[in-house]
């Protein structure tokens, strides 16, 4: 199952081709009148005359294999059911996400330069929609050696060619539909689709394993994230209030930049909204030993809403958030690069917030 799943991996790809069609008028001068059969004869050797002509000029473009930097969702079901959708695009790049259900979601990073479309990166996500155009190669783990070349710059049926050690062949091409084929220890063929990229992946084995999609959809799926509130009824302030929600990111949507209006969007179902209105995060990130590192505007130090009571519980219930968000095991948080000097709480310079243990987690 899971050779389908990474083999997958390596043409996820959306069809927009564009063809070059080369069209001729046929033109009847009043000079002569021919009869209607002589007309027909003309205008069908005239016909088969262009549609050979554009024939030979239409090209089936590798980057029009690239996967559309929109949110373009497409759904699958067979020996795996899963859904693929991009996340993040600068124009010669697509960084899609592999979204499996319960298990960890899989990114993959594709390029295009010559001599066609390259899959760069393979990997697990070890974030939530870490942003892979951002980051340098060794700020994750590549599951490729080295870079595969999927498509040619110039699609042609029968075309060959070798890449990371495995044979590809297309085996049909046209404007609608591409065919690839890949051979190694199993048998791996790859079907595209003129507007809605990969629609078929069949692996022959031992077992043949296969998946189709189902659906294409025009918006990204929505992903659950958990958000924290101190709890208004807890006295003590020790108390927080785990709230999941589902949020459909669209794609390029910067996850820093939509998070403080999801906490106080949220807080309308009954939850303290902490956050003052202009709150934003200039930067977050995680570093190589699990530190979060977040960055406030001053808007959010100056207007915290918060008391004496509230404010450990609100610094904890931001930390929860974050670390859930980010994978990490403690929050290094600043204010305009600064470290934090609120009305009661005063965090030391390098000093970090830990997880709050589960028990005071409601």
């Amino acid at each position: 199952m899971k050779k389908l799943i990474i083999i997958l991996g390596l043409l996820l790809m959306g069809c927009q081709s564009h063809p070059h069609e080369v069209t001729t008028e046929a033109v009847v001068t009043e000079a002569t009148a021919p009869v209607e059969s002589e007309i027909a004869e003309t205008e069908s050797t005239e016909q088969e005359q262009t549609e050979a002509l554009a024939a030979t000029e239409i090209e089936i473009l590798g980057q029009d294999f690239m996967p559309s930097p929109e949110n373009n969702t497409v759904y699958f079901e067979g020996s795996k059911n899963f859904s693929l959708h991009p996340e993040y695009s600068d124009g010669t790049r697509v960084q899609m996400v592999q979204l499996n259900g319960d298990e960890e979601p899989r990114q993959y990073l594709l390029t295009v330069e010559e001599p066609g479309v390259f899959l760069q990166v393979m990997t697990e996500e070890t974030y939530f929609r870490q942003n892979l155009l951002l980051m340098n190669e060794t700020e994750y783990e590549n599951e490729l050696d080295m870079p595969f070349l999927l498509i040619p710059t110039v699609v042609q049926e029968g075309e060959t060619w070798e890449s990371g050690g495995a044979q590809f062949k297309i085996v049909d091409a046209d404007t609608q539909k591409v065919t690839i084929e890949k051979v190694d220890d199993k048998n791996t063929v790859f079907v595209f689709e003129k507007g809605k990229g990969i629609v078929e992946v069949t692996v022959t084995g031992d077992e043949t394993e296969q998946v189709k999609a189902v659906n294409t959809a025009v918006s990204n799926p929505e992903r659950s994230m958990n958000l924290y509130y101190p709890d208004p009824d807890d006295d003590t302030g020790q108390y927080l209030l785990k709230h999941t929600i589902r949020y459909s990111f669209k794609t390029n949507e910067i996850t820093r930049e939509t998070l403080p209006t999801l906490i106080a969007e949220s807080a309308k179902e009954g939850y303290f909204n902490y956050l003052p209105e202009g709150s934003k995060i200039n930067w977050l990130y995680k570093d190589k030993e699990d530190i979060v590192h977040v960055d406030f505007n001053q808007v959010f130090q100056d207007n915290l809403q918060t008391g004496s009571t509230y404010e450990v519980t609100t610094l904890e219930s931001i930390a929860m958030t974050l670390l859930d968000l980010m994978d990490g095991e403690e929050l290094l948080l600043t204010v305009e690069g600064n470290h934090y000097e609120g009305g009661h709480v005063t965090l030391e310079k390098g000093e970090t917030i830990d997880r709050v243990e589960d028990e005071y987690i409601r």
